[in-house]
């Protein structure tokens, strides 16, 4: 019997996607659901089932046949997860977050406050360990932390910036340089031994938003069943990027997703707001770049934009590194000048890293048995 499926979400979820499926394996609707909200769904049969897009990359079905009131909470989530194998994305493990090594054998150290000279002896080097610096764009000096071995270590990133971070993560036979945003809640970096002898390094990063961490884990992902759902989620982008005051990376994000769903009458002039009220932030200069290209804006403005990104930096996310190349390779002869300055400067890009994650290769070319993977720590 047909009728109207009822979703709620429980507060102590994460922003998720929901996918509505009829019995005939049809997809009847999709939904962005945030904690504690709930949504409504029209549904040919009371057997239609849930398949939860988690930002990690999982997805959970959910069955409750002759139910049209349903409740996702975490404990069913993990239940399902338990009971039937889930696709997990391999740039973003949830093992990895949730099951991080005993940090009992890492050692840290809180560095220099922001505003010193940023020329902080860093902690004596082993063969094995991995150290970790957090910095401002300017160079100023963070936090130090390291690991011996395996294990995992929680990197001091309770940081209120308004301008990018960069991280590096140095090993003994390999360095990667991630830019961040400066809103930071968390930073956690482990690492694992396989039976190979590949380490393998994974940085997993929360911020202070987390539905801006769900849509950047999205987005990074082209997840196009999430990207679907979050069709009637333009309003709350357009939220978040109309409160670039309080929070430019989460209005980069948003702004990223207006322009994926190409509603240029959500996004307004914000994008070169963003561009000018932090400078510091080249994805802002990017998004207004590309929304520009899109509404056959002059060549000249494109050119200014795609130029102030390309001075101001590497843009803090993937998306706006690879919208940076696609534009400047539309200018021809003087984009393709700018752009091998820009390639040159960063590096060999980990390209499936929701930020832009580069890796610093070796006198011989290699980045010897060090594999880095980036992503977010929605599961902890």
């Amino acid at each position: 019997m047909s009728g109207k499926l009822q979703i709620h979400f429980a507060p102590d979820m994460p922003p998720a996607a929901v996918e509505v499926v009829s019995p005939d394996l049809q997809t009847v609707g999709r939904v962005w659901a945030s904690p504690g909200a709930s949504a409504e769904i029209d549904v040919p049969s009371e057997a239609s089932f849930l398949r939860v897009h988690m930002p990690s990359g999982q997805i959970v079905t959910l069955h409750d046949p002759g139910n049209l009131d349903r409740r996702i909470d975490l404990g069913a989530l993990v239940e399902h997860t338990q009971r039937r194998p889930t696709r997990v994305a391999p740039s973003v493990s949830k093992s990895d977050v949730e099951a991080a090594p005993d940090i009992s054998a890492a050692r840290i150290r809180d560095a220099q406050a922001m505003g010193g000279s940023g020329a902080a002896a860093p902690p004596p080097k082993l063969a094995n360990d991995v150290q970790v610096q957090l910095m401002t764009s300017k160079r100023h000096l963070l936090a130090i932390a390291r690991t011996v071995g395996t294990g995992a270590v929680d990197v001091p990133s309770g940081t209120q910036l308004m301008e990018p971070l960069d991280l590096k993560v140095t090993t003994h036979d390999g360095q990667l340089g991630v830019r961040l945003p400066g809103l930071l809640s968390a930073v956690r970096v482990s690492t694992s031994e396989m039976s190979d002898g590949l380490r393998v390094v994974a940085i997993r990063v929360r911020t202070t938003n987390r539905e801006a961490d769900a849509l950047g884990s999205y987005i990074s992902r082209g997840d196009l069943h999430s990207a679907a759902a979050m069709t009637p989620w333009a309003d709350r982008a357009e939220q978040l990027l109309f409160g670039k005051m309080d929070d430019p990376f989460a209005a980069a994000l948003g702004a990223y997703l207006l322009l994926r769903l190409r509603r240029f009458d959500l996004m307004r002039a914000w994008a070169r707001n963003l561009a000018h009220g932090w400078p510091a932030l080249a994805d802002g200069s990017v998004i207004w770049a590309w929304q520009q290209i899109h509404q056959r804006g002059s060549e000249p403005e494109i050119r200014d934009y795609l130029m102030r990104a390309a001075n101001a930096g590497l843009p803090v996310f993937t998306e706006g590194l690879k919208l940076l190349n696609d534009g400047l390779r539309l200018l021809g002869s003087w984009g393709s000048e700018v752009q091998r300055k820009l390639n040159t400067a960063a590096g060999i890009v980990l390209w499936d890293s929701p930020f832009t994650a580069s890796i610093r290769v070796a006198e011989d070319g290699s980045v010897g048995h060090v594999r880095f993977e980036v992503g977010y720590g929605l599961a902890w």
